[in-house]
């Protein structure tokens, strides 16, 4: 069995990074570079329902944006993504 493999497209924004993934429609920020791939993991699992380690990501560099909503503007189509709270 083939693991799916998701398109994370990575954009600078600001001091910040904005991670896409264009397959799920969703959006999110991350303010640490050391943070993008498990962010986008998280994400992908939290939509498709699936386990991180079922699946595969290939990042891709992305653009250099002014700010999130200079990217909301023009992906009307894809939703911004929050990660939920873990409990303790």
């Amino acid at each position: 069995m083939s693991l799916s493999q998701y398109l994370v497209r990575v954009h600078c924004c600001g001091s910040r990074w904005l991670i896409e993934v264009p397959a799920v429609g969703r959006w999110t920020t991350a303010d640490d570079k050391k943070a993008i791939a498990d962010t986008a993991r998280a994400m992908i699992a939290g939509v498709t329902e699936a386990s991180t380690d079922a699946f595969r990501i290939d990042l891709a560099e992305g653009r250099v944006l002014g700010s999130t909503d200079e990217f909301a503007a023009g992906a009307a189509r894809m939703q911004r993504w929050h990660m939920a709270a873990v409990a303790s």
